[in-house]
């Protein structure tokens, strides 16, 4: 795998079961391996992140252009009913992932932001400079 996609330097392994003697096996042949915890049965984590592909914030190749594409379209579009569905499971615990790193690097510096402008903003509320709030909102 590290050699086919050398580039990928996290590898997500579901910390259940089977996967907690496999996470401890790989930590010592392959760099990057992450335990996930998944949270909930597969339908429900994948009702989670749906939203990132409804705002088309999930990019597909185009199935001339990639040979797994039609596969893995396919899977989704079926999922639950479908035969497979390792890939939708894949690809909801990644996104919930990094959504996840996301969150922690972006939306907690920004709360800080607001908590410091907001105790500026609420210091100035009532001396008619016109801040507040809802200047930051």
């Amino acid at each position: 795998m590290c050699k086919k996609w050398p580039r990928s330097k996290i590898k997500l392994v579901e910390d259940k079961a089977s996967g907690r003697p496999l996470i401890t096996v790989l930590r010592k042949k392959i760099p990057g391996i992450v335990p996930v915890e998944p949270a909930g049965d597969k339908v429900t984590r994948l009702e989670a992140v749906s939203h990132f592909f409804r705002a088309g914030n999930v990019y597909i190749p185009s199935q001339s252009k990639c040979f797994w594409a039609k596969d893995y379209i396919d899977e989704l579009t079926s999922f639950p009913a479908g035969q497979n569905d390792d890939q939708v499971d894949a690809t909801s615990q990644a996104l919930a992932f990094f959504a996840e790193r996301v969150n922690k690097k972006i939306i907690s510096p920004m709360q800080e932001i607001l908590q410091d402008n907001g105790k500026a903003a609420r210091s100035s509320i009532g001396r008619g400079s016109g801040s507040g709030w809802s200047g930051w909102l």
